[in-house]
Order: structure tokens, then sequence, then C-alpha cells
């Protein structure tokens, strides 16, 4: 297996980025236990319709199309969204482990499907819900190619998003990270380099003499991923609070959860891309830590080897009960057992 190899000041970058695929996976894998609650829909059918189904063709599209529209496509919506990050996912947990051993060309190949198209359909979904379900079970398909969805729709779409999620940065920088082909701070423009070895668009065109990508030295190979780190982090942790935020929405986890694995998710953030301590501390001033073990309450700034715990390892030790609280998957606070697991 190849060593990780990228420089020591992105170490931080990387681990950021693999507790928060670790931490989604932990939720398809809780979704997948626990299915009969998350991932379907219980509907009360009247007998009469039942008999008209078993004469049909016993497909659950009669139904949608029968008066139970509504309760099918909230159960295809959760469906819809754990499929679709299931996909995110894989691509970007391995565009990682590409950055880490200084594989450039692969791991912002691998970016490209994830941060173009699966993302948005999460924005798209998360932003309009049944809505969305209903159009996308109906309407052509074609409709939803990212390349039919105007770039003033995208705008609105991820700016929508970053208002439900009360996501720090800005909407039109996320915009310029995915889909610009102007902008310096642009994936664009690197994507295409990538994918082709000539390019003719004026904005990145290739120069005279030169392939795109390969004859890079090394010093081009470690601009191209220090980059990727610096900027995934910001792409990485509004993916996981969009998550956490769909999952409050279909009350699939309880207020407390929410807030205690938004709390964690902040800390090692914070770790990355260091805010102002003026901002930082008006984040957590008022918050506690609960212990999913033994409920013990921790505060936050009364306890600041607790908080460097959290940024720089995979877990905290509660001081009440020395149990560790594992933060490689996502806490539950209903049930001791998904914690020991």
């Amino acid at each position: 297996m190849e060593k990780i190899l990228i420089d020591e000041e992105f170490i931080k970058n990387y681990n950021f980025l693999m507790s928060c695929n670790s931490v989604l996976v932990s939720i398809l894998k809780y979704a997948d236990v626990h299915k009969d609650k998350w991932k379907s829909t219980k509907i009360n059918i009247k007998e009469k319709d039942l008999k008209k189904w078993q004469s049909s063709d016993y497909s659950v599209e009669y139904f949608r199309k029968h008066g139970y529209a509504l309760q099918i496509n909230k159960g295809f919506y959760r469906h819809f969204m754990f499929a679709v990050l299931s996909d995110y996912i894989s691509y970007i947990y391995d565009a990682i482990l590409c950055a880490a051993k200084m594989h450039p060309n692969q791991a912002y190949t691998l970016l490209r499907k994830p941060l173009k198209d699966n993302l948005l359909m999460l924005e798209l979904a998360f932003t309009r819900k049944n809505r969305f379900i209903s159009q996308f079970l109906n309407k052509d398909i074609e409709n939803f190619s990212v390349d039919k969805i105007t770039p003033e729709e995208k705008r609105r779409i991820i700016q929508n998003t970053c208002k439900k999620i009360k996501y720090p940065t800005s909407a039109q920088l996320l915009y310029d990270f995915r889909y610009s082909k102007k902008s310096e701070t642009g994936l664009e423009r690197i994507w295409n380099k990538t994918a082709h070895i000539i390019t003719t668009c004026k904005d990145y065109k290739t120069e005279n003499g030169t392939l795109n990508m390969i004859f890079n030295d090394e010093d081009s190979i470690q601009e191209y991923v220090n980059y990727f780190f610096i900027i995934m982090p910001y792409i990485q942790y509004y993916v996981t609070r969009l998550i956490f935020y769909f999952l409050k929405e279909e009350e699939l986890i309880n207020e407390i959860e929410f807030l205690q694995n938004d709390a964690l998710l902040l800390i090692k953030l914070n770790d990355v891309i260091e805010f102002p301590k003026d901002i930082y501390y008006d984040l957590i001033k008022d918050f506690s830590l609960l212990c999913p073990y033994c409920n013990n309450i921790i505060e936050l700034l009364k306890n600041k080897s607790i908080q460097h715990e959290i940024s720089k390892a995979f877990y905290y030790r509660c001081p009440k009960c020395n149990k560790n609280i594992d933060l490689d998957k996502f806490l539950f606070y209903n049930m001791d057992s998904e914690n020991n697991n």
C-alpha cells in the first residue's frame, strides 16, 4: 500500500476529510440496519384501492398515481438522498486517497462527477423535497442533466441550500469552485486539463510545446495537491452539514444528536481553517458536550483539553466515565449500543 506523501501541514486537512467521510459512511450503515424506519414509509391503503392494485400490474406506480403520491414520494425522497450520497462518498474517498499519494490527475478527475452532478442532485432534492421527487418521477430525465440547468439556476440552488443549512461561506464561492470556467479558484480549469491532453478554451488553453498535466514537475504536482487539501474541507463540511440537516428535517435524528454532531464537526473544521478567535468563541460559548454513555455534561469553554482532543484525534475521553467517544462516526444518543459498536 502506498504511503501518505502530502506535506505535514496538510495532514490535519486530510484527517478532516477522512473523518467527514467516515461519519457519512456510518450514517449510511445505520440507514441500512434501520431501513424500516429510515428508508421506508408506512402507507395505510384503503381496501378498495388494494383490490384495484391487485387487479393491475402490482406496481407501486399505481398507488402513486391514485391518491398516495405524497407518502410514496416521501419514502422515495429518503431513498434518493441515501443512494446519491453513497455514490458521492465512493468517489470522494478515492479522490482523497489519490491526492494523499500525490496523484493529482486522478484525484481531480474523481472529483468531477460527485461535485458537479451528485452534489447538485442532493441540493435539488434537499431544497425542493417532494416537489423535486414528483418532477423527477414525472418529467423527462433530460431535464435533470447538469448541462440543462442554467448557471443562474445552479446559483439559486446553491444559495437556497446555504441558507437552509446556515453555511458560513458564500454560495458564490461554492459555485465558482464547481462550475465557473473563468474563476481563478474554480476547478473547471483543472478538470479540463486532467480530462484532455490538449485544451483550446481561451480560459485554460494548453501552452505551445506542452501537454496538459503530462510534464508536471514536482513543484507543479505539489501545488495541485496542496490546492486540493485547501478547498476540499470547505466542500466536505458543506456536504456533511447538508446531510445533518436532511436527517433532522426528516426527524430521523433528534435535536441532541443534531447539535452534538454539528458542534463536533465545527470544532474539527476550526483546526483546519482556523476561524478568528472571536467568531469561534461566539460559536461555542454556549455549547456543552454530552457524553453518550453517562450523560455527563462537558462545558467546552472550561475544557480546552477536550477541544484539543476533538480537533486533533479521532476520539475524546469523557472525564467522568473515562470512556472514549469515537469521532469517526455519527454519534447517536437514543441508544448506547450504537456508540459501542
